[in-house]
C-alpha cells in the first residue's frame, strides 16, 4: 500500500521505520529497487528557498481520502501548457512498479486525490493522467501528463527543449518541493540550485537521459546542488541560446543524494514527441489567461519565510499592494510533517489576510485553515495599501514559504531593461527587435507593461518617450 496513499492513522508505523532507517529514504528517483511514497517528495540538497520559477509547482496528494483538503507533497511538476503539468511516471504508479506495462495494468494514481499547488495561482484539481507506456526506470521515458480541471491564469508555461539534447558541462537550474538531504522529513519547501550536466554512467543512457553528478557542496546555497529523496518530476532548466527551456524531468539517481552520486533526469528532447502528443495543442502556449505573467512586466512579487514551532507559534508578515492592482494572491507552503518528535505530526498551517490592520484567527479578508501547510487567498480589486499576512500554527512545526503575486501593477518605467532608472538607445533597440520578433521578451519584460505578452508600437513609444524624458518618478 502506498503511503501517501494511507489514512493519517496508518502514517506513524512507516515513519518511526524511516526515522531508524535514514537509507530506507534512496527513492526510486534515487536508484533503490522499488518506489516508495517519501521517495516520489521532491527536494534540492543545497539549495535555496525561492518564489522564481512560476512553471515550477507541487502535485500534492491527499494524506486522507475522506479529506481532499488534508494535501502533502507528492512530487514536482512542470506547467508546459495553461492546463497541462509534466512530471514522472513513477509519481503516478504503484510502488514497486517499474515498467509503464506494469503500471498500467495495476493502474494509475487516482486523479481525484492529487492537486497541483503553484505559489502563483493557488490549487487545482486534476482531471487526468497519462504516462509514457514506453516507461522503464533507469532505462527511458519516466514522463506524465497530468491534465488540469481548469487552465491556469497568470503564469508563462515553461517551453520545453526540441533544439536537441544538452552537451555535457551545459549548466543549468534544477527546480523543487521537498527535503533538504537523506532522511530528512522537510518536503514542501521549494527551492532551487544549480548543476552542471555530464556523462551518465552506472548503466543510464545518454540518449534518453540528462546525468550531472553531484560534487561536494563547496560553494553557497544554491551552487554545487542535487536531486534528492524524489525531486521526481521536477525541472531541469538550461539556457541553449534563447533563454531558459525544460530539458530535464527528474527520475532518479544513486547512490544517494550524497556527494559522488550519479542524478540523472528523463531527457525532454528524447521525449519531445511523446509530450506533443499528449499535450495537444496547449503546447507552446506563451501566456495563460488575460492577466499579466507571474514574473514579467505588470507584476510585483513579495516572499517571505520562517519557522513555525511550540515557542513560535505565528507569524506575520506585512506587504504593500500598489495603486492600479487588479487582483492579489497570496499562497502558503511548508514542510509536510514535524520530523522532530515520535511519530512525526502531519503539518496544519493556515493563512490570514486583511489590508491595512494585522489579522487575527476571528478578523480576516481571506484565509484559508484546510488541513495541511499549505493555503492560498485570492483578493480582487485589492486596496491599495500595506496588506497583512498571519501564519498560523495549528498543529506541527516546520519552516514555510509565503508568496504574495500582484497583477496589473505598471513598472515604473517601461523600456528600463536593467531596472536602472533610465532607458538607453540600446535598451530601445532591443525592444525593437522583442517587437519583430527577433529577440524575447524575456530579455526585456518592461517593455510590455499591459502584460499581453507582446510589444506593441505604442509601447515603443513609450519607452521612446522615457528615454527622451526620464523615466517617471516611482
Amino acid at each position: 500500500m502506498v503511503f501517501l496513499r494511507k489514512p493519517t492513522a496508518c502514517r506513524p508505523l512507516l515513519r518511526v521505520t524511516l526515522l531508524l532507517g535514514p537509507l530506507m529514504l534512496a527513492h526510486a528517483a534515487r536508484a533503490a529497487p522499488t518506489v516508495t511514497p517519501d521517495m516520489r517528495q521532491a527536494p534540492i540538497v543545497n539549495g535555496v528557498a525561492t518564489a522564481a520559477f512560476p512553471s515550477t509547482g507541487a502535485l500534492l496528494i491527499a494524506d486522507d481520502p475522506a479529506d481532499p483538503d488534508s494535501l502533502l507533497t507528492a512530487c514536482t511538476g512542470v506547467l508546459i501548457g495553461c492546463a497541462t503539468f509534466l512530471t514522472a511516471a513513477h509519481c503516478l504508479c504503484p510502488e514497486d512498479v517499474r515498467t509503464g506495462v506494469a503500471c498500467l495494468a495495476a493502474g494509475l494514481e487516482e486523479p481525484s486525490t492529487l492537486t497541483v499547488y503553484l505559489q502563483h495561482a493557488g490549487f487545482f484539481p486534476v482531471a487526468s493522467v497519462t504516462i509514457d507506456p514506453a516507461y522503464e526506470f533507469r532505462v527511458a521515458s519516466d514522463a506524465a501528463i497530468v491534465k488540469l480541471a481548469a487552465p491556469v491564469s497568470g503564469i508563462a508555461p515553461a517551453r520545453i527543449n526540441t533544439t536537441g539534447a544538452p552537451s555535457f558541462g551545459t549548466m543549468g537550474t534544477i527546480v523543487g518541493f521537498g527535503v533538504s538531504e537523506d532522511g530528512a522529513l522537510d518536503s514542501g519547501i521549494k527551492r532551487s540550485g544549480r548543476v552542471m550536466t555530464a556523462a551518465c554512467d552506472r548503466g543510464i543512457s545518454n540518449s534518453t537521459h540528462v546525468c550531472w553528478n553531484f560534487v561536494p557542496p563547496v560553494g553557497s546555497p544554491g551552487e554545487h546542488s542535487n536531486t534528492c529523496v524524489g525531486d521526481s518530476g521536477g525541472p531541469l532548466f538550461v539556457d541553449l541560446g534563447s533563454g531558459d527551456l525544460l530539458a530535464g524531468v527528474t527520475s532518479g539517481g544513486e547512490p544517494s543524494c550524497a556527494p559522488n552520486s550519479l542524478s540523472f533526469d528523463t531527457d525532454v528532447f528524447y521525449e519531445r514527441f511523446w509530450i506533443a502528443t499528449e499535450a495537444g495543442t496547449d503546447l507552446g502556449t506563451r501566456s495563460c489567461g488575460g492577466l499579466p505573467q507571474a514574473g514579467g512586466a505588470g507584476t510585483q512579487i513579495s516572499s517571505t519565510a520562517g519557522v513555525l514551532n511550540s515557542e513560535s507559534s505565528q507569524a506575520r508578515w506585512a506587504f504593500d499592494v500598489r495603486p492600479g492592482t487588479t487582483l492579489l494572491r497570496v499562497a502558503l507552503n511548508g514542510e509536510d510533517e514535524d520530523g522532530s518528535v515520535t511519530p512525526p505530526v502531519v503539518n496544519d498551517f493556515d493563512l490570514y489576510l486583511k489590508a491595512a490592520t494585522p489579522p487575527t484567527t476571528l478578523d480576516f479578508d481571506c484565509r484559508d485553515a484546510r488541513h495541511a501547510p499549505f493555503g492560498f487567498c485570492e483578493v480582487r480589486t485589492p486596496a491599495a495599501a500595506t496588506w497583512h499576512a498571519l501564519i498560523d500554527r495549528a498543529a506541527g512545526r516546520g519552516a514555510y514559504q509565503v508568496t504574495a503575486t500582484a497583477f496589473g501593477v505598471l513598472p515604473a518605467c517601461a523600456g528600463d531593461c536593467s531596472g536602472e532608472g533610465e532607458v538607453t538607445v540600446d535598451e530601445l533597440i532591443n525592444g525593437v527587435n522583442i517587437a519583430l520578433g527577433s529577440a524575447l521578451l524575456e530579455q526585456c519584460p518592461s517593455f510590455d507593461p499591459d502584460g499581453d505578452g507582446l510589444v506593441s508600437v505604442a509601447e515603443l513609444v513609450l519607452g521612446v518617450n522615457n528615454a527622451l524624458a526620464g523615466c517617471p518618478a516611482a
